[in-house]
């Protein structure tokens, strides 16, 4: 009897696990191409001109912070799409979504031009930072793009039809890599444009990725009635849109400005250290979109599907086992290749030698991260978005920074590892609140069942 029930159970996990990878594998190589096309303009650039590639370093770690909020403060529209009652609720979450992304996209790009008051804090040689000035002044209009493009990117994870995100991630790829080359060394008979072409580049591919998008997804989202009222601003689903994705919008910058800090503790301990430092966390962010994808493609199926909280337990469960072996399997074969990806960054094998050290344990931080990134984006669902960022300002600023300040080695080569030490603590302490409050919201939450599903009591 026990082994039936074993078995009923690990078949119920490995169908989870199926369905959620049908989803997640087109969001995944969306998001490895977007990695890819971020190293392609480096290694543009890197071979145009130190100072040309420099400037796309500091005018991207710059720009992302804009575009990972602003894409935290448009999911908030996720769980209302999931709840609204009929065609005519969910275009109203997409119009407001819509115009929620307009307006950040602007303001965003406003905010941007004033780039001139970071790079002055980032106090950098003359050469480089006015090479970083021109990059962003460019780069900062895609952020209009880019935002809309996001809006339509959440759309396909919301409908689980992820698939067409493979077409638009491909072709945009091209035409950013391909326009990108041609601008930087002025391939066709122009002055070669260096960093502004590269922004350029960049910019012409998220216009693409948004038209193509729109395209297709269009015909199934957007209707008649949409191009009559896309001006009708509904103040109250805004505020909600806000509400829920607002605490997203924090997390992610409370995430870059930590990272931030750890980064310049690194640095202060020596130019090795800040390298091997850089070079794990690059590694590290090659494991946590596999989190990402698996994440939303669970949160697309909480959202859509009525047989997942049939069982909440159960689906927990399975959730939590999936998520497990995913971030395992991913982490074996990362620790396999471990030497590869490390020598790829850098030739210098003093660097490597240190990283390599530091692999086991920032792999181990990299599963905690991947388990508590999954949950959090599971939670969006639930419109439960606040505990995780207090949960992320206690993992990262109450357990992460004090404790390397307090007990690491500032000042000698230990400090890589005393970094990934607190890390690590810092991670687990958060995937333990992130798991645990997802555990509690889909069994005993009062948003336990989504949707148009009526909400379930303790009691029940």
């Amino acid at each position: 009897m026990k082994m039936a029930v074993v078995k009923a159970e690990v078949e119920y996990c490995f169908k989870e696990l199926i369905a959620s990878l049908t989803i997640a594998y087109p969001i995944l190589i969306s998001l490895s191409l977007s990695m890819i096309a971020g190293l392609t303009d480096m290694i543009v650039l890197g071979r145009f001109s130190t100072v040309s590639l420099s400037a796309a370093v500091v005018g991207n770690s710059v720009f992302i912070i804009f575009a990972t909020a602003i894409n935290g403060l448009i999911r908030g529209m996720v769980p209302l799409y999931f709840q609204s009652e009929d065609a005519a609720g969910k275009h109203r979450v997409i119009r407001s979504g819509a115009q929620l992304a307009l307006f950040s996209g602007v303001v965003g790009c406003l905010l941007l031009q004033l780039h001139g008051v970071a790079l002055t804090f980032l106090n950098l040689p003359a050469d480089i930072a006015f090479a970083a000035s021109r990059y962003l002044d460019v780069l900062a209009l895609g952020l209009v793009p880019l935002s809309l493009s996001m809006l339509v990117t959440n759309l396909f994870v919301v409908t689980k039809n992820t698939k067409p995100l493979l077409k638009i991630s491909a072709l945009s790829f091209a035409v950013n890599a391909l326009s990108t080359v041609v601008l930087v060394y002025g391939w066709l008979g122009f002055a070669p444009m260096g960093e502004q072409g590269a922004a350029i580049g960049t910019v012409i591919g998220y216009v693409f990725a948004l038209a193509f998008g729109y395209r297709l997804c269009g015909a199934g989202l957007f209707n008649f009635q949409a191009g009559k009222d896309a001006l009708r601003v509904e103040r109250k689903m805004l505020r909600r849109i806000i509400l829920i994705g607002a605490p997203i919008s924090a997390s992610v910058i409370a995430k870059f400005a930590a990272m931030s800090v750890l980064a310049m503790i690194a640095a202060y301990s020596g130019a090795d250290s800040a390298a091997a430092f850089g070079i794990l966390n690059s590694i590290a962010s090659i494991a946590f979109i596999f989190a990402i994808a698996y994440g939303q493609a669970q949160m697309s199926r909480v959202g859509a599907v009525i047989d997942v909280q049939a069982e909440p337990r159960r689906w927990f469960i399975a959730f939590l086992f999936n998520g497990v072996v995913v971030m395992s399997s991913l982490i074996a074969v990362v620790y396999l290749i471990s030497d590869k990806l490390v020598y790829f960054y850098t030739p210098d094998s003093r660097v490597a030698e240190l990283a390599l050290e530091i692999v086991p344990l920032m792999l181990l931080a990299c599963l905690f991260d991947g388990v508590q990134a999954s949950a959090g984006i599971v939670l969006t669902a639930f419109k439960d978005t606040f505990f995780s960022f207090v949960s992320l300002l206690i993992s990262y600023f109450v357990i992460c920074i004090p404790m390397v300040l307090v007990w690491g080695n500032v000042q000698g080569e230990g400090i890589v590892f005393d970094l990934f030490l607190s890390m690590t603590v810092g991670l687990f302490v958060l995937s333990i609140l992130q798991v645990a409050r997802l555990y509690y919201v889909s069994t005993y939450g009062r948003n336990t069942l989504i949707a148009n599903r009526p909400k379930q009591s303790c009691a029940a």
